[in-house]
């Protein structure tokens, strides 16, 4: 079957860059496939919806002997991301060393391992991050503890001077080194997610909630030949929710219109469906399926 017009229905990830950056990365990437297939494209500027949360561009694709029309649709939550990212930095750290407290109480860290070492590893590097800036942060504290002693009296001047020491590191490597590191970034995204995965983010199921409906209402009315709601990262198990709603308020969804498929790109849908509080996510697997 040729696919003459199709509709892609994006999910971003966790990602507080939003519509103007993922725009720009589209049209690098398109670039870049045009060259590497020999083809020709024209793709329009974003519209954005009335109400700022999805904005569409369309691409015409074109090649000698066929021609595929694509509307795509930005599903936009990055306000709502950006919200996060205001949080002060020990906020974040606190909270982070919690959630990780509690996925290893309830078992999520062992079977995280056992799906896939690498993705056990992606959930642990912020804090194998922190515990390396803190190992530095002590060393240089009880460095100039020991300098301090050495040269002044005693008493808690040597002792306050290897605090005062090792902290202004320890806050100077997480403000300088973030950009590297991405040890906040990643923190923010594992308790954000934690909590929706509690049903504890109603800003976020609020706004699934209106992608749904969008879904649903696209799905519908569309005249192409597929329909694919793509979700990368965070995305991944944001796309399943949002298809799954989408299902519930139209349970013929798929049977009429156009095709619908569902692909995931760096999913991690473990990080939800593994948590014990999230039977919800993993009943919307089963529905899927």
């Amino acid at each position: 079957m040729q696919i003459k017009r199709r509709h892609v229905i994006y999910v971003q990830g966790y990602d507080p860059r939003g519509l103007a950056q993922y725009y720009r990365m589209f049209r690098t990437e398109l670039r870049k496939f045009l060259g590497l297939y020999n083809l020709k494209a024209d793709i329009t500027r974003p519209e954005l919806a009335p109400d700022n949360a999805r904005a569409r561009w369309t691409i015409t694709t074109q090649a000698d002997d066929w021609q595929t029309h694509t509307t795509y649709d930005f599903l936009r939550w990055e306000d709502v991301i950006a919200k996060d990212f205001t949080r002060a930095p020990l906020w974040v750290i606190v909270h982070g060393l919690i959630t990780l407290a509690d996925v290893i109480r309830v078992g999520m860290l062992f079977r995280f391992f056992k799906a896939h070492w690498r993705f056990a590893l992606f959930v642990l590097y912020p804090y194998v991050a922190l515990i390396a800036q803190c190992a530095v942060a002590i060393w240089l504290g009880l460095t100039i503890n020991g300098l301090a002693a050495t040269y002044l009296s005693g008493g808690f001047i040597p002792v306050i001077a290897g605090l005062i020491a090792g902290a202004g590191v320890l806050f100077a490597m997480i403000k300088w080194l973030e950009p590297r590191t991405y040890m906040l970034y990643l923190m923010t995204d594992i308790v954000s997610t934690r909590q929706f995965a509690r049903n504890r983010r109603p800003d976020w199921t609020a706004r699934m909630q209106l992608f749904a409906q969008h879904l649903a209402d696209i799905i519908r009315a569309s005249d192409a030949d597929e329909a694919i709601i793509i979700g990368h990262s965070s995305g991944s198990f944001l796309a399943v929710d949002v298809l799954a709603q989408a299902l519930r308020l139209d349970p013929d969804l798929g049977r009429h219109g156009p095709i619908v498929r569902l692909l995931t790109l760096g999913g991690n849908l473990p990080i939800i469906g593994l948590a014990p509080k999230a039977q919800w996510f993993r009943d919307e697997l089963k529905q899927l399926a």
